[in-house]
């Protein structure tokens, strides 16, 4: 089996919300157990996707001309400057997110640092490898690009393990997932796995890839 990986351009977009929407929606903890539906959670792909890939930091896998990986990564922006509409069952996520970047990184430079949001990987190619040749063509990129450093929230144990066993990132912040409160409900206390939302960098320089 080939697989190709490239930058993503404009006209992938629709393809790439449909990869990571199937993924997040089938797979990704706080998105499966909240049950978003997928037309609200490809909603706000779409308008990541639009503001990312200007940036050249998105790689996609593809065979066959038929995309079946992504990795949404963009340059790091304290504030976001894009107006995105959120879904109302998205607000726990984003509200965790947003408390998870709240410390562990204030010393960061925009221009310097990119931010891997999100990544995807068709159901029929997963435990191949994909998830981690993503992440070594995006490194790749960023160290073509000259950015310094690399930020990503890690939601689920096999993310935390690639970046914390394969890649050596260090935890910069982490959040239990039990014991996190939106609107003074413990809206994830009953998902049992993984314990911690964790956030994560590592310097780019130097890099063994």
């Amino acid at each position: 089996m080939y697989i190709n990986y490239r930058i993503m351009e404009k006209t992938d977009i629709a393809s790439v919300v449909t990869c990571l929407t199937d993924a997040f929606t089938q797979s990704e903890p706080m998105t499966s157990f909240l049950k978003i539906k997928k037309e609200d959670f490809s909603v706000f792909v779409e308008k990541n996707c639009l503001a990312a890939y200007e940036d050249k930091l998105s790689i996609i896998a593809e065979t066959d001309k038929k995309i079946v990986g992504v990795r949404l990564t963009s340059r790091y922006k304290k504030t976001n400057p894009i107006v995105i509409q959120i879904p109302t069952t998205m607000l726990p996520i984003i509200v965790l997110l947003d408390q998870l970047h709240s410390k562990g990184h204030a010393d960061l430079v925009e221009s310097q640092c990119i931010h891997m949001k999100m990544l995807g990987v068709n159901e029929k190619y997963r435990n191949a490898g994909l998830a981690q040749n993503l992440l070594v063509e995006t490194f790749k990129q960023a160290n073509y690009l000259k950015y310094q450093y690399a930020l990503v929230e890690a939601t689920s144990e096999i993310t935390q393990h690639i970046f914390l066993k394969k890649f050596q990132f260090k935890v910069l912040n982490k959040i239990c997932y039990q014991s996190f409160a939106y609107q003074k409900q413990l809206v994830f206390v009953k998902m049992k796995k993984p314990k911690n939302c964790i956030l994560m960098g590592k310097t780019l320089a130097g890099m063994i890839l």
